[in-house]
C-alpha cells in the first residue's frame, strides 16, 4: 500500500476521498484474513474476503472495496511485485440507478405521486438542482443561504454552490417545518444514505408510471 500510495496516488493527485476508499479496502481485507503476503495472493483469498465483506456490507461498497484491490494488483503486476490474474476479481453488479434527467412533466408526475412533503423536497431539489443523492444526503440547515446550496465535499472532494427555484425553495420550506433536526434529510441513525434515496425515489417513479 505504501508503495501504491507514493507512486500511484501521489502522482495522479486522486482526490482524499478516494485515497481513504483504497486503504479502507486494504484494513477490510487484512482484517478479515490477516496479514497474507501479497505474492502469494489467490482468487480463492479474494472469494473468501468477498463472502465475508458481503455478509456486512451493500453492494455498492462490495463493489468499491474489490475495485479498489483489483486497481493496487494491478499496480503491483506491473511493477514485478505479484502476477496476480485480476481477471478473477469480479465486481458485483449494481441495481440500475435512477435516470439523471427528467422532463418536467415527468418531475411534476413524480411530485404529484407521493403526499410525502421530505420526499417531494427531494424529487425537486435532485432533478431541479442538479445535486446527488451523495450530496442531497450531507445537506443541513447551515448549507441554505436564500436559494443558494452550499455543496461541501461533492465530486471530486470539492465545494460548490447550487440554486434552487422558489418554487423547490418552497417545497423544502414545508418540509423543515416537519422536523427540528439539523440535517436535510434525516435517518434513524444520523442522515439518509444513497441507497436509501434510491429506494424512495424508484418506489416514487414507479407508482407515478415512470420506468
Amino acid at each position: 500500500l505504501e508503495l501504491f500510495k507514493s507512486d500511484y496516488i501521489a502522482l495522479r493527485g486522486l482526490a482524499l476521498s478516494t485515497q481513504e476508499n483504497y486503504e479502507d479496502a486494504v484494513l477490510s481485507f487484512t482484517r478479515s484474513l490477516g496479514d497474507l503476503d501479497i505474492t502469494t495472493l489467490t482468487p480463492q483469498d479474494i472469494l473468501r474476503w468477498r463472502r465475508l465483506i458481503e455478509k456486512r456490507n451493500k453492494p455498492g461498497t462490495v463493489r468499491t472495496q474489490l475495485s479498489k484491490l483489483k486497481n493496487i494488483l494491478e499496480f503491483t503486476n506491473k511493477k514485478g511485485v505479484t502476477t496476480f490474474d485480476t481477471s478473477e476479481i469480479h465486481l458485483p453488479k449494481l441495481p440500475q440507478s435512477l435516470p439523471k434527467f427528467l422532463y418536467e412533466e415527468e418531475i411534476e408526475r413524480l411530485v404529484e405521486a407521493t403526499p410525502s412533503q421530505r420526499d417531494k423536497a427531494m424529487i425537486l431539489l435532485l432533478f431541479t438542482s442538479g445535486i446527488r443523492a451523495g450530496e442531497l444526503i450531507r445537506l443541513t440547515r447551515s448549507d441554505i443561504d436564500g436559494n443558494a446550496l452550499y455543496i461541501r465535499k461533492g465530486k471530486g472532494n470539492t465545494s460548490r454552490v447550487a440554486f434552487m427555484s422558489p418554487r423547490t425553495r418552497l417545497y423544502l420550506d414545508r418540509y423543515l417545518a416537519t422536523h427540528t433536526r439539523t440535517v436535510l434529510f434525516p435517518g434513524y441513525n444520523g442522515a439518509l444514505d444513497t441507497s436509501s434515496v434510491t429506494k424512495i425515489l424508484k418506489k416514487i417513479a414507479k407508482e407515478a408510471g415512470i420506468h
